[in-house]
């Protein structure tokens, strides 16, 4: 077993934010990010399902084809995760419309719950500073939307798991749909 677990999302995503707009002309039902349709251009991207890095920690990121969803609009939803101990819970996304600070809430096997504070920058934003100490947030991919030339963010949210000695079995999602989530990814506790 490595060190990390990446999570497969797919089944979760429920919104669409990267296409190039010549691409995606008929995915506009796919998006209404802050009702104009904006989207980050996916030549500035990792690519579709690649392995990248942040800060020693992996994740996957999401299949950037023009007919498929590639982020999670918060909405409550339960990600259900391995049955394991996690010492630590990262999430690639962004917040639209203003920055955000929400409870993810992380279910344990024997029915006891963790609250974690997870803050997301809005995605027009970025800051001139690495890593907010503060927040656990950090600047992870920069890419432009509208006609390639307005640059956007991604962020990079870093939160340690207090019952890291608990077997983890889901992350429930706040109710927060200005909030985007395109991968988590947790790390194994040495236990």
């Amino acid at each position: 077993m490595g060190k990390f677990c990446k999570l497969y999302l797919e089944e979760y995503f429920n919104h669409k934010v990267i296409g190039a707009e010549e691409d995606i002309k008929d995915a506009s039902t796919l998006s209404d990010n802050e009702k104009n349709g904006y989207f980050f251009y996916p030549d500035m991207l990792p690519d579709s399902l690649e392995e990248f890095v942040i800060d020693n920690v992996p994740f996957t990121f999401p299949d950037k084809s023009s007919q498929k969803y590639d982020n999670i609009i918060c909405e409550e939803q339960t990600i259900v995760v391995p049955p394991n101990k996690y010492k630590m819970l990262c999430i690639l996304g962004f917040c639209e419309l203003g920055d955000f600070s929400e409870k993810v809430i992380l279910q344990y096997d024997d029915g006891t719950h963790e609250e974690i504070e997870v803050y997301f920058l809005d995605w027009w934003r970025g800051f001139s500073w690495q890593y907010d100490i503060n927040t656990g947030c950090k600047v992870a991919l920069k890419a432009n939307i509208y006609a390639k030339v307005i640059p956007h963010y991604i962020y990079y949210n870093k939160r340690i798991i207090t019952n890291s000695n608990k077997v983890l079995r889901s992350i429930e999602l706040p109710y927060s749909p200005n909030m985007h989530i395109l991968g988590i990814t947790l790390e194994y506790s040495n236990e």
